[in-house]
């Protein structure tokens, strides 16, 4: 299957705000106490170069390197 390039290079994954690093993508979490998504101007000022949104999160929190997923 062909492939596609991603405007950005990431170090890794995290779905931790709190400990998340400078070139990581955020992946949120949606627990029973808590929502990722809350979380997305945390990420992007501590270094975030992407952060996956579920796609009913993504019109209300539009930044830059949102990759949206249905679920």
């Amino acid at each position: 299957a062909p492939g596609f390039e991603l405007p950005f290079e990431a170090a890794s994954l995290s779905t931790d705000a709190r400990t998340l690093q400078a070139g990581q993508i955020f992946v949120p979490i949606v627990g029973e106490r808590f929502d990722g998504h809350d979380f997305r101007d945390q990420v992007y000022e501590h270094g975030a170069v992407a952060t996956f949104m579920q796609a009913d999160h993504s019109p209300l929190m539009r930044r830059p390197n949102q990759l949206i997923v249905p679920d």
